[in-house]
């Protein structure tokens, strides 16, 4: 069901910055228009950097985003 349920989101998720469809490459989704965007942890972070933030946790949220993308994997278990 899970497998289902990310399968179903990941095919819906559209870039933030022009709606286009997303593709999943290694550790990112990428838009045609080569946006990238993190995957941690399976989780999507489809946070751009270069817009005013709207909410405090954005800025902190793309910093670990960014950050993990340097871990190994075993580290970021380990930080939560």
């Amino acid at each position: 069901m899970a497998d289902e349920l990310q399968a179903w989101l990941y095919a819906h998720l559209r870039c933030p910055r022009d709606q286009l469809e997303l593709d999943v490459s290694g550790d990112e989704f990428v838009c045609p228009n080569g946006h990238r965007y993190a995957l941690v942890q399976g989780v999507p972070v489809l946070l751009t950097d270069g817009l005013e933030a709207t909410h405090p946790y954005c800025s902190a949220t793309l910093a670990r985003a960014s950050a993990s993308r340097l871990e190994e994997p075993s580290s970021l278990q380990a930080a939560d």
